[in-house]
């Protein structure tokens, strides 16, 4: 019996408890709404193949992106996401794309360490 509520108090505390922070399948966390968009504009780039992921990634990320999937880069001035995210004829992974989209709709909302890494400013001209 001890054991058993030994347990059940261990699972309890690893239970989100905070009604404000909600902790998605992929373990991301939901802090902050920075804006609300909810008409971006939005263009997909597909990565074809696990070659191009690590070439991108590494160039955008350098060493540490091994728990990143998809990123999304955030024109302020033409309010328009781009989505980079695996292609779905190699890797298909919709909830990856749905999770960019919301960054789109609501922001950089999971800051800290599951978010972390370097961006590099992407030059929107083109």
């Amino acid at each position: 019996m001890k054991k058993l509520l030994v347990l059940m108090l261990l699972i309890g505390g690893c239970s989100n408890t905070d009604p404000k922070i909600v902790v998605a399948s992929d373990g991301y966390r939901f802090l902050v709404k920075e804006y609300e968009n909810l008409s971006p504009g939005v263009e997909f780039i597909l990565l074809r193949n696990e070659e191009e992921k690590q070439s991108v990634f590494k160039t955008v990320f350098g060493k540490d992106w091994k728990k990143i999937a998809g990123f999304t880069y955030w024109n302020e001035n033409k309010k328009t996401c781009r989505i980079v995210v695996p292609d779905p004829a190699w890797q298909y992974s919709p909830e990856i794309i749905g999770h960019e989209v919301a960054h789109c709709i609501w922001g950089q909302w999971h800051k800290g360490l599951e978010g972390k890494g370097g961006i590099v400013v992407q030059d929107w001209s083109k």
